[in-house]
């Protein structure tokens, strides 16, 4: 069976949302602002005390996610 992307209950195509913390480590220029180049980026983690999920940008239900056996993303359950 092919695959087909999570979708809401409302019909809508899900979203995976997440918020990222990183880190990034920047040379400071001689009139004290920060140079363009990032010399290192290291992400932190997760911020989102509730964990990453599947979010609905038209009805903004909010879905729990899982991973099927080829490691496709899957909608789980609605939230509440």
């Amino acid at each position: 069976m092919a695959y087909e992307k999570p979708r809401c209950d409302c019909g809508e195509e899900l979203f995976h949302f997440d918020q990222v913390v990183y880190s990034e480590e920047r040379g400071i220029r001689r009139d004290g602002k920060l140079k363009a180049k990032v010399l290192f980026r290291g992400i932190e983690g997760s911020y989102s005390a509730h964990g990453a999920f599947l979010y609905c940008n038209h009805c903004r239900n909010q879905y729990d996610y899982d991973f099927d056996e080829k490691d496709r993303i899957i909608r789980d359950e609605l939230r509440r």
